[in-house]
């Protein structure tokens, strides 16, 4: 692409210009980043005890009118720590340190930061004009032929095709120099380096800009950002029970800036353990702080949900469907199970029609609300993106007023600038009004969940919906591999709770009665691996009225933490994961489709009966507990005798157990959740 202006170039020859490097070391002195700065051409290195994660690797801005000059640091590098106290995550607070270092010419500023979890730099905007951002030069180099978990875009076709995607794919295991190069891959991206440690290539704190993909560059074997330019011409058309909007013409720019702007941080992250892979808050810590100043009314919880079990009730006396009488059994299901919400999924508001104040005639949506409310039961409604902006402000008072908890809001597929702002600009408006969101068809999460803390779940996952849309699926693999990679980004909508079940063999696909793939205790283990502040239970509620043992085991894990702990697992084979709600410490294991004999061991969470107010001492990356001998109530869920022929077998025990390992056998495709306190 060829430009009338002049820009900033970045593809001139490394030996031409001077250089001014600079490096830093995270806070434990293991991660070392290398800076070097010129006129034309920088780059940025990152080491972990001396092993390369990121070769030299090219950075840089093309902006319309804006010219590159002289370097200079302008922070030198220093130490600070900080203490955050989320309202809605996985541990109530983060205690993290960091050294930061602040380099600026005549037009931008380049912010560095070291975490003993990674890097990550973001570019900040200094001029004092508007400027279109032609492009951003981000070129992810590594000195061998890595392999990696790389998730392409599903869709085929030109870049504007694939720049309309929902960010939900499985993760293509191979070498970097035999990844396509007319394909983009969407982050988190998982590369393996040497000594079993690992990058993860991610990015926070995107606002008011476009969303980073990656793409090989076979020349270089690089993983070249690309981002989708600014939509100049869309179409609207009907789908379903909806209108969806396809951008059709794209402008030449990737963004318009603003002055003073900073642009999202790109961060690379570092780990020599999966199970510290698995446990990274980068991406929440890079994200711009809470901007509300009550949160008391946010309400994580369960949802009863009905799309993906088709609405399909059994045993009673009216027909199942989009209608008053349904909902009403949801919510009397909700209710008994101590669930807090139900949601209308598509096909409650008149469809093909942009105006969500318009309802269908088989639903008394006031009646609904004002019923749930006796059972102290919340409604969510399903939004469709097209509808939902064409008339934001109204829909969203109207619908507050009337006592609805939130929306789900779907089929965004873009991450341009435009869709970027519009995220933010509806996690705002329904903050003013009191109501919750879960983003659907949406880029991973960058952040906005700190920033907006009533954004309680995103999908951008390939979840459980897609067992009810495809016959040829290995979804054990993925949710053994998802932990260390997609949810390092933040919460994910991934619909578990299947209550229909099957092993290799056995599953089938069908859209009417849909089942899940692995055992029983896989599903359950997931409500503890998988964060996820609203989490859905996909199954019907007389399915799970008939499983009432399972259904009560959902429903009594929580959604929200005070403390995680990734105990043991490996990417894409297994995870062992412990999180603690008050005294009690919820363990969930997940399996592939190869069977484990595994020890977790338990002196990591009850060697005294740890609890919110204990003397506990953390850092960034173990907490430190105190050991005592160890007696303990172990309430589990475990994969039966005959888990591994027909899936839906398990065994419930109670326990009173005094050793401090407990050995634990998973099925092929098993998992086992484990509830413990420690007893006094």
């Amino acid at each position: 692409m060829k430009y009338k202006t002049l820009l900033v170039s970045l593809f001139v020859s490394l030996g031409i210009y001077a250089q001014d490097t600079f490096t830093m070391s995270s806070p434990d002195e293991q991660t070392k980043v290398t800076l070097s700065l010129s006129t034309s051409l920088s780059t940025i290195a990152v080491t972990h005890q001396e092993a390369e994660m990121l070769a030299p690797s090219q950075i840089g801005m093309e902006v319309e009118g804006v010219c590159g000059s002289a370097w200079k640091q302008t922070a030198k590098p220093k130490l600070y720590t900080e203490t955050v106290v989320p309202p809605v995550y996985h541990r109530d607070t983060i205690t993290t340190a960091y050294r930061e270092m602040v380099c600026a010419n005549r037009s931008w500023k380049l912010i560095v930061r070291a975490y003993n979890e990674g890097v990550a730099y973001r570019w900040v905007y200094m001029g004092k004009k508007r400027a279109k951002v032609m492009n951003e030069i981000v070129r992810y180099r590594f000195s061998d032929d890595p392999a990696g978990f790389y998730p392409y875009v599903r869709l085929e076709g030109d870049w504007n095709t694939q720049f309309q995607t929902s960010h939900e794919n499985y993760y293509t295991r191979t070498n970097l120099s035999q990844l396509r190069t007319d394909h983009l891959l969407f982050t988190p991206v998982l590369v393996e380096r040497e000594r079993g440690f690992k990058t993860l290539l991610m990015e926070a704190d995107l606002r008011h800009y476009a969303g980073m993909y990656l793409l090989h560059d076979s020349a270089t074997n690089a993983l070249v950002g690309r981002f989708a330019p600014i939509p100049d011409s869309v179409k609207q058309g009907a789908v379903r029970f909806f209108v969806r909007e396809d951008v059709i013409t794209r402008k030449d720019y990737i963004a318009m800036i603003e002055p003073k702007q900073a642009l999202p941080w790109r961060v690379i992250g570092v780990s020599n353990s999966d199970t510290q892979l698995a446990d990274n808050n980068l991406v929440y810590l890079l994200a711009k702080p809470n901007q509300l100043t009550e949160t008391d009314w946010i309400q994580p919880g369960k949802v009863a949900w009905d799309w993906w079990c088709n609405w399909n009730l059994t045993g009673v006396d009216f027909e199942a469907g989009i209608n008053t009488e349904t909902y009403k059994y949801y919510i009397d299901f909700a209710s008994r199970y101590g669930l807090e919400y139900v949601i209308l999924d598509e096909g409650w508001a008149m469809p093909k029609q942009n105006d969500l104040l318009k309802v269908v005639p088989e639903i008394d949506l006031q009646a609904l609300v004002d019923y749930g409310r006796e059972k102290n039961v919340r409604l969510i409604l399903w939004a469709g993106y097209c509808p939902f902006v064409s008339d934001m402000e109204n829909t969203v008072a109207h619908y507050a007023k009337m006592g609805i908890a939130g929306f789900k809001i779907d089929f965004l597929d873009r991450d341009d600038q435009p869709m970027v702002d519009f995220v933010e600009r509806a996690a705002a408006l329904t903050a003013k009004y009191h109501m919750v969101i879960d983003y659907h068809g949406i880029y991973q999460p960058t952040g906005i969940q700190r920033t907006y803390p009533n954004v309680l779940n995103f999908e951008g996952v390939f979840g459980m919906e897609q067992l009810r849309k495809q016959k040829y699926l290995d979804q054990m693999n993925y949710d053994v591999t998802i932990p260390y990679i997609r949810l390092a980004a933040g919460p994910a909508d991934y619909t578990q709770g299947a209550m229909r079940n099957g092993t290799q063999e056995s599953f089938h696909f069908s859209q009417i009665e849909p089942m899940s793939q692995g055992t029983r205790c896989h599903q359950l283990a997931e409500y503890v691996v998988f964060f996820a502040p609203l989490t859905m239970l996909c199954d019907a509620p007389t399915m799970y009225e008939k499983e009432d043992e399972c259904t009560r085991a959902i429903a009594a894990v929580p959604t929200t933490w005070d403390e995680t702990k990734i105990l043991d697992g490996k990417v894409g084979e297994y995870i062992v994961t412990a999180r603690r709600k008050g005294d009690t410490w919820y363990i969930g294991a997940l399996t592939n489709w190869t069977a484990r004999d595994l020890t977790i061991d338990l002196s990591q969470l009850v060697g005294s009966n740890v609890s919110r107010g204990s003397s506990v001492s953390r850092d960034s990356r173990t907490s430190r507990i105190s050991r005592a001998p160890l007696t303990c109530s172990i309430e589990l869920f475990r994969d039966g005798a005959n888990a591994h022929r027909n899936a839906t077998d398990y065994k419930h025990e109670q326990i009173i157990y005094h050793l401090s390992t407990y050995p634990v056998h998973l099925a092929p495709g098993g998992g086992c959740l484990m509830i413990v306190n420690a007893k006094k």
